[in-house]
């Protein structure tokens, strides 16, 4: 990303962290620096390409897209709104990051492939016996040629673990699974564990377990990523509570606390959900679905936390509505932070979007960076002189109706 521009005579823009943050700035950047290519995750492209103009023209000829599966949909959102080659790449950071990639074409309706190996790379697709499986068998996914890496520092035991010797070739072991095409190219289908890619980040779910079970309040636990919507996915933590549990360990806060201590802020769950137990199948393993429905009813132990408008402004009370509408809960309140909340960066252009259009008043994203909370950023919009005489001003009109709507019910009453 850095060095083949560079080797290759073109040049690369490095921009200041809040531009690249914010999405909505990236047209801009497109425009002023000629951008050729780019390079997206699934999750950032959705909103570029939700955002994008219909039949947008740049300089913009590739986008190169990974990280995370591409869908079809995405696909085929951004191609009709772009001139630009659409290029699916797939890789693990063991193999230089990208080793397959495929183009992909506007009338194409098959599911997105990873596509086929490229120059000094190659994919195998074997069994748990390490056989090669035939075209249209799935299986896992092992990545040989010059773009491995040596192994992991200081790890031999890992590297022993995932780097394999296999007919003189040295390997690598994926944990994805595919499968082979006719025409070569190669279908992508999950992984053979609990690794799960979320905004362009590996994410191990049972790391995630394994520092919530650490607790001794806590009896079981269970990680799981729900599927909000094609752009949005979140982690969801499900346990249940040994009988020597305080109510300490039923906060959010106390949880998300402890998290901190042990894993970066991108492994966060988005919601802790205490159950009274965690469901299983007939052969003992964890029924996902069955815990993903218990939280789309809400029947768990520790209540939502609910909001009383009568301590809020009016320009908070607007905020809560859109907190409430892009995040899909209430389980929050006004002093919460959005990034503890379930929110995150693509999240926050949505509530940026709300929020301007509701107020009618643009909003730097780089302030709701800044002010991360409810009150936060009620209070930093009131701030500005302009903005509180808007909002005053309708206070005043509203409190004008309600004294002609009591005085007209008066009139009544007195008939």
């Amino acid at each position: 990303e850095l060095m083949l521009p560079l080797i290759s005579g073109a040049s690369v823009v490095i921009n200041p962290k809040e531009k690249i943050n914010s999405l909505d700035l990236i047209f801009d950047i497109i425009d002023k620096y000629k951008i050729t290519i780019a390079q997206f995750v699934p999750s950032a492209l959705w909103t570029f390409s939700s955002i994008c103009k219909e039949n947008y023209k740049s300089t913009l000829r590739k986008v190169f897209v990974g990280g995370e599966r591409l869908s079809n949909e995405l696909k085929d959102l951004f191609l009709a709104k772009t001139d630009a080659e659409l290029i699916n790449l797939y890789g693990p950071t063991e193999a230089s990051i990208f080793c397959t990639s495929y183009a992909c074409g506007k009338n194409d309706t098959s599911r997105v492939s990873i596509g086929k190996p490229i120059y000094n790379s190659s994919i195998y697709i074997l069994d748990e016996n390490l056989k090669q499986l035939p075209i249209g068998s799935k299986g896992e996914i092992y990545i040989g040629g010059n773009v491995l890496a040596n192994g992991y520092m200081n790890n031999e035991k890992e590297t022993n673990k995932r780097f394999i010797i296999y007919n003189n070739n040295r390997l690598f072991r994926t944990g994805d699974i595919g499968s082979f095409r006719e025409d070569g190219n190669i279908d992508f289908w999950g992984r053979t564990d609990k690794q799960v890619k979320v905004r362009g980040f590996r994410i191990e779910l049972s790391e995630i377990e394994n520092v919530l079970s650490s607790l001794d309040e806590i009896k079981e636990v269970c990680v799981l990523l729900k599927k909000i919507s094609s752009s949005d996915k979140r982690i969801i933590a499900f346990y249940t509570l040994n009988e020597n549990a305080t109510d300490v360990i039923t906060d959010k806060k106390a949880l998300i606390t402890h998290l901190k201590e042990h894993l970066p802020d991108y492994m966060l769950p988005s919601e802790f959900v205490c159950l009274k137990k965690i469901y299983t199948l007939p052969n003992g393993k964890v029924d996902g679905n069955k815990l993903i429905n218990e939280l789309n009813v809400k029947e768990v132990i520790s209540s939502p936390k609910t909001i009383d408008n009568n301590f809020l402004n009016q320009v908070e009370k607007k905020i809560v509505a859109i907190w409430e509408l892009v995040l899909g809960t209430k389980e929050f309140g006004p002093d919460d932070n959005f990034f503890e909340v379930g929110g995150h960066s693509l999240l926050l252009l949505e509530i940026k979007k709300h929020i301007e259009l509701i107020l009618k008043k643009e909003i730097p994203l780089v302030d709701l960076y800044k002010y991360t909370t409810i009150k936060s950023i009620a209070k930093n919009f009131m701030s500005n002189p302009d903005n509180a005489h808007k909002v005053n001003a309708i206070r005043e009109r509203v409190a004008n109706m309600n004294k002609r709507n009591a005085f007209k019910s008066f009139q009544k009453r007195k008939k």
